[in-house]
């Protein structure tokens, strides 16, 4: 599941500002100065000895439609380097606008000055801008403006963004209120940062990605932070905000502390040991997430919480859960694939571990198998439940042999689970069967879930009238399937991500391949749809980066009344559909 949403990747928000419209003091269309480096640029539009270049050849100025007079500005190649100067006006339109992503991955860019008729600049901007070291805004720029090449708002009161290139200690202004989200993410060359007394706000991500930041400095008369050996918490010391992802060695958490907050140790990857104190009862959500060299971590009596994503990708072996934690999320050991075993306390009122694996102290469902777990392993008689993504990343298990008591499933129980995997369902199971060590209903009329890392072809068997979402998804083994006739609609996200499926043979009965079902089967090359066909869904075979060819069996009438969603093939090579009687475009 959650490599799924690696996949399906979204748009990052827009941060948005206030308008002006301030006369201009240097309006100018023509070629500007811009100082360029003197190494040679792998854009052979942009000569590395000029001292003036045309604008054209480094910028490209956006109409806004809505704005007769206004226009916005971006790269107009990633190799563009050395300063930048954004001009006032361009061809007769003033520049107003630098959109999300204007700059992002822009290297070489070392500085970068923003005229006064700007009055947006999108999120991204400059993010992977990793050699610009100041944004200058001009002085009347109604909206912005920059601190020691920091970027500001107008008043001085919020800081919108660092630039990463900055290197070094950087002190912020005295009047910041607000430093904004991911204001300084990716600086990755600054060493601490002074907060000021002014500060009242620190927003989420501020510091993220900052791995050389080794000291937070707080002013004593802040009422909001303080700082002790450079980790930030709040003024009385009780939550424990952020470590600096550059902290190396061992860390000893103040006895003070009762919570550490969300994110708190995200990233800190140099920290080898971590020691909590007795009086913790709160880890947040992804608190030590990232700390890479993290092998071992006792958790203190007196801790209550354990949030989502708490120890991702840390190298703990074996996590030993106290007696008077009442909230335990599963995710919480997402990628910890070292750890073997998860113990709670016999006190405990909520949980219960057997073998490692945690459960809910009912007894009705298994909550988390630990990702480090290997070989064989059979879920205990009578628990009735699997919970969501219980096994998941479980790659080291060899089988999974369920319980007959066992009555529900829940969804991607099973995800991530690449090894050689089979199921075994034990006899007297009213609800579960397994063959060949594919998981389906008692009644084998449904398939749930094929074995993630079983290789070569499989041929559906004819008794399945129906798929369950998800059931081959991430099947890495899978190079071939068979779908029997019994079998009218193929689900969501059915064979979602099969890498190594290279042929698919459909029934002259399907009806239906729903949303997202085979994308990112990457080596598919070629399919045949039945006459049968009535509905594509949206981005079914999207990102299927090989399929140039497809064959409908029908002819082009028939094809016309299928309802062939418009996306249905995006990020896919192909360009026509053959039918019995011509060619379709796609798209058409």
């Amino acid at each position: 599941m959650k490599k799924r949403l690696g996949l399906l990747f979204g748009l990052c928000g827009l941060t948005l500002v206030g308008c002006a419209s301030t006369p201009s003091s240097a309006d100018s269309s023509s070629p500007v100065s811009s100082p360029l480096s003197s190494s040679p640029s792998s854009d052979t539009s942009i000569s590395s000895s000029a001292t003036s270049v045309p604008i054209e050849e480094l910028l490209t100025f956006n109409e806004i439609p809505e704005k007769e007079f206004e226009c916005s500005v971006e790269a107009k190649s990633k190799d563009i380097e050395g300063e930048v100067i954004i001009p006032n006006v361009y061809n007769g339109r003033k520049v107003t606008r630098i959109e999300g992503s204007a700059f992002e991955g822009c290297t070489k860019i070392t500085r970068i000055s923003i005229p006064w008729c700007v009055e947006y600049i999108g999120g991204d901007a400059f993010y992977g801008a990793t050699s610009l070291e100041a944004i200058d805004v001009a002085s009347d720029n109604p909206i912005y403006a920059s601190h020691e090449g920091v970027l500001m708002d107008k008043e001085d009161s919020a800081l919108v963004l660092c630039p990463q290139g900055k290197k070094g200690d950087y002190a912020i202004l005295d009047s910041v209120l607000l430093i904004k989200s991911n204001a300084f993410e990716g600086c990755e060359k600054l060493n601490s940062v002074t907060i000021p007394a002014s500060v009242r706000n620190i927003a989420e991500y501020a510091f993220d990605g900052c791995t050389s930041l080794t000291a937070f400095y707080v002013d004593p008369e802040n009422r909001e932070f303080s700082s002790v050996d450079g980790v930030l918490f709040n003024q009385q010391k009780s939550t424990l905000l952020l470590c600096p992802n550059g902290k190396e060695g061992t860390y000893i958490v103040p006895f003070t502390v009762e919570k550490i907050d969300d994110g708190a140790f995200e990233g800190c990857s140099k920290l080898t040991s971590l020691s909590l104190q007795e009086g913790l009862k709160v880890l947040g959500e992804s608190a030590f997430s990232g700390c890479e060299l993290l092998s071992s971590l006792t958790l203190p009596k007196t801790l209550t919480h354990i949030g989502e994503l708490a120890f991702t990708r840390t190298a703990i072996t074996s996590l030993d859960v106290p007696s008077n934690v009442i909230q335990l999320e599963q995710s919480a050991f997402y990628l910890c694939e070292k750890l073997e075993s998860i113990n709670v306390h016999e006190d405990n009122v909520f949980y219960a571990s057997r073998d490692g694996v945690v459960f809910y102290k009912s007894k009705s469902t298994l909550l988390v198998c630990p990702e480090g777990k290997s070989g064989d392993y059979a879920m205990p008689e009578g628990y009735q439940a699997i919970g969501d993504e219980a096994f998941e990343g479980c790659k080291k298990l060899t089988s999974i042999a369920l319980p007959a008591s066992l009555n529900y499933i829940g969804e991607n129980a099973f995800s991530g689970t690449e090894g050689n995997l089979a199921f075994i369902v034990a006899d007297g199971s009213g609800f579960y069967s397994a063959l060949d060590g594919v998981l389906f209903n008692q009644s084998k009329t449904t398939l749930i879930s094929y074995p993630q890392g079983k290789r070569g072809a499989y041929v559906i068997p004819k008794t399945v009238t129906a798929l369950a979402e998800s059931c081959f998804e991430s099947s890495v083994g899978l190079t071939r399937v068979t779908i029997p006739s019994s079998i009218a609609i193929i689900p969501e996200y059915a064979f979602f991500d099969c890498e190594a499926l290279t042929s698919v043979s459909f029934p002259d009965t399907l009806k239906e391949i729903q949303s997202f079902a085979f994308s990112f089967c990457s080596s598919l090359t070629s399919i045949d749809l039945p006459a049968s066909l009535t509905l594509l869904e949206d981005f079914c075979f999207s990102s299927c980066t090989s399929l140039a060819s497809v064959r409908y069996l029908g002819t082009l009438a028939q094809w016309g009344e299928v309802d062939v969603e418009e996306h249905w093939c995006n990020r896919c090579p192909l360009t026509k559909v053959t039918c019995s009687d011509g060619e379709a475009q796609v798209g058409d």
